[in-house]
């Protein structure tokens, strides 16, 4: 009787030992994840600098900002030892490491060797996306659910794509309304070339995907489900979105304000990615793939890309920070009563409980 006692409070001591202790791995990941994901662009941060101080064309280190969560990601995962080395997924993640480290050397030598190395962003972005989806059609289907890439709910995906693009043209609507635009003038603003650019998304997407991807892995389906867990559903997402916010302080300082209205470029962002956030954690839930996020977040910057001239050097004020608000409020934030955002249910697995389980 009283081994079988003392057995017993062994194995409950055991217990909270593991959980102890799988608590202590998550929380050190969760550090290691947000020192990865902001230490490099932060450091990145002084050859941008270099670089606009020399009039050159910055955006290489957008892009490269953009591989760095994924990048961190995949760290944790070779840590915990979740891949095995002899795995199809071992290998993409292995060619995507090494695309990170091409990308930082370039984003290093580029002030000083100049717009001549510029291209070798675009090859790699280029050539990544084109091998990765090779990659993803021969990964064993069980690993790709385990780490996320899974695409089986096409419909789904294809569903909350059409919806993404339903909101943008309401908040470029909206947008053009609060500039006091008649209607003329944004039917004007859908001329031929526009049409064949927005055309042109389709095809687009299959070649630069990845740092769209890059971004997604981390802040869904890595870091959404550990604040979620962590902080309850509706917290979790609104913290991440302030998180995700700050992370482009660098960009928003040195990229797309003009230096003098940096602080209410922050303020926009951090508001932006608020809504982003909540949107993108309905569609998550909804879906249950990754890829529905990757999707959007092309639509979101390649659409704002056909309709707008430049994002770099831009003036913002006090307007523009209520007006990105009504935008927010309107298109975006409302999806936080969706059940796929508020339901403990429908949250999302954390990589722990993927592969532990």
């Amino acid at each position: 009787m009283k081994d079988s006692m003392l057995n017993g409070v062994n194995i409950e001591d055991n217990s909270n030992d593991i959980k102890e202790k799988s608590k202590n791995t998550e929380n050190n990941d969760l550090m290691l994840f947000m020192l990865i994901s902001f230490l490099i662009p932060f450091i990145m941060a002084i050859p941008l600098y270099l670089a606009k101080e020399k009039g050159l064309d910055t955006s290489i280190y957008a892009s490269l900002q953009m591989f760095i969560p994924a990048f961190a990601v995949m760290y944790i995962l070779f840590k915990n030892k979740y891949i095995k080395k002899d795995s199809n997924m071992f290998s993409f993640m292995i060619l995507y490491i090494i695309c990170v480290v091409i990308l930082c050397i370039t984003a290093i030598l580029y002030p000083f060797v100049g717009e001549s190395i510029s291209f070798i962003t675009n090859i790699v972005m280029i050539l990544s996306s084109i091998v990765g989806i090779s990659y993803l059609w021969v990964m064993d289907k069980h690993l790709k659910e385990k780490a996320g890439f899974s695409l089986d709910s096409r419909k789904k995906v294809l569903i909350v794509s059409l919806i993404f693009i339903i909101l943008f043209f309401s908040r470029f609507l909206i947008s053009f309304l609060i500039e006091k635009n008649s209607i003329k003038e944004i039917i004007s603003e859908f001329g031929v070339g526009k049409i064949y650019a927005l055309l042109s998304l389709i095809p687009s997407f299959f070649l630069v995907y990845m740092p769209f991807f890059g971004e997604e892995y981390g802040w869904r389906y890595y870091l959404q489900p550990v604040l979620q867990k962590k902080f309850g559903m509706v917290k979790g997402v609104i913290l991440l979105g302030v998180i995700w916010g700050l992370w482009h302080l660098p960009l928003n300082i040195l990229f797309y304000s003009n230096g003098k209205t940096w602080m209410f470029s922050v303020c926009i962002q951090i508001i932006f990615c608020i809504g982003m956030s909540v949107l993108f954690s309905f569609a998550y839930g909804y879906t249950k793939s990754i890829w529905s996020v990757v999707i959007m977040h092309f639509l979101n910057n390649n659409l704002v890309g056909v309709f707008s001239n430049s994002i770099e050097n831009q003036s913002y004020d006090v307007e523009s920070i209520i007006a990105t608000i009504a935008v927010v409020v309107l298109t975006q934030l409302w999806f936080v009563f969706s059940k796929y955002v508020r339901n403990e249910n429908f949250r999302m697995p954390t990589i722990y409980e993927r592969f532990n389980s």
